[in-house]
């Protein structure tokens, strides 16, 4: 059954049932429900790709969130519909695995959707120009940079922290608060995403403070399951190494870190200190609150817009920003 079907059996005209089904308000009560016990008695299912015959082209972003369940998205996204909305624009969400090609999946997207421009929500940062070339319009990373792929900085924008600074900042502060034995822990150090930019800075800042790089502090747990996590400081606390912090490259990573040195008899701050990289609101709340570098999620979300829409209506060029986390002292870092 198709869209001129439903018509047909209602009596009215293709674009009437069309404004129907996209909640258009200028249908009367009588007609929309005249047509709506039509699509509920044939179970209609509407198929996108025949809406966008019967409609006019929508001024329609593109937003694909990578990886699922992300805490840390959620603010942001909230942001970046607020600020489409503002500017008259309409969103379409969708999520893929980490996994997934979501460069592929923006691609068919837009073809499906007629999108106007694409937001890609964290994700891979080594694009290469002939994957990017699959998506014809304008798209901007928020919350990382294709720094591990070829694409000349005119093909795209960006909007992130700086993730190696952010890291080389937590570790001296963690110095100045007395430690020297600085446990790392992330997913992996070669994953060409934050993880190996967290762990550059890391290194970085280690050589600056005439530390030394002990292998045996660098916890990677193959990914961001809070499992692995948890598991990689369990293994450190067996192995006997001297470790008085961790640094976790997420919040929510770190708040594995707490409850894995907890189960493991240590006192956080007292016995081991656990610092963090986001700013997640939820670790205000926990016990002790999480000490964090907060990343400013509402200005990621707004200034991606921004840029994007302004690409868009020809009022803009492509731009790379890099924005600045703020330091927020919780309780779980104890001076030593």
């Amino acid at each position: 059954m198709t869209i001129k079907d439903i018509a047909r059996m209602a009596g009215v005209s293709v674009s009437t049932v069309s404004r129907v089904l996209n909640n258009h308000p200028d249908v009367s009560a009588p007609i929309r429900a005249q047509v709506l016990a039509v699509v509920e008695e044939y179970h209609f299912i509407p198929n996108s790709a025949a809406r966008n015959l019967v409609r006019p082209q929508r001024n329609t972003i593109g937003v694909i969130t990578c990886g699922s369940g992300n805490p840390f998205h959620a603010p942001i996204l909230e942001a970046i519909e607020g600020e489409l909305e503002e500017r008259g624009y309409g969103v379409c969400l969708r999520q893929v695995k980490r996994e997934q090609d979501e460069l592929a999946y923006a691609a068919a997207l837009e073809r499906s959707e007629k999108l106007k421009g694409i937001i890609l929500l964290g994700g891979r940062s080594d694009f290469t120009v002939e994957q990017a070339a699959a998506v014809t319009v304008p798209f901007v990373c928020c919350t990382y940079e294709n720094c591990f792929g070829d694409l000349p900085e005119s093909a795209y924008s960006s909007v992130t922290i700086d993730d190696e600074k952010a890291a080389f900042q937590a570790v001296e502060y963690l110095h100045q608060m007395g430690h020297s034995d600085i446990a790392l822990l992330l997913p992996d150090i070669h994953d060409r995403s934050v993880g190996e930019l967290r762990y550059r800075g890391y290194c970085q800042a280690l050589e600056h403070l005439d530390l030394p790089l002990r292998e045996r502090l660098v916890l990677e747990c193959a990914g961001y399951d809070m499992n692995f996590g948890y598991t990689a400081v369990r293994e450190l606390l067996d192995s006997g190494e001297s470790c008085t912090a961790v640094l976790a490259i997420s919040d929510m990573l770190a708040l594995t870190a707490i409850k894995a040195l907890h189960d493991g008899g240590r006192r956080v701050p007292e016995d081991c200190s656990v610092m963090g990289l986001d700013g997640l609101e939820t670790t205000e709340y926990t016990l002790p609150p999480l000490t964090t570098l907060v990343q400013p999620q509402e200005e990621l979300g707004r200034t991606s817009v921004r840029i994007l829409t302004q690409v868009i209506e020809g009022a803009g060029e492509h731009q790379h920003v890099l924005l600045q986390p703020a330091f927020r002292a919780g309780g779980s870092v104890a001076q030593r």
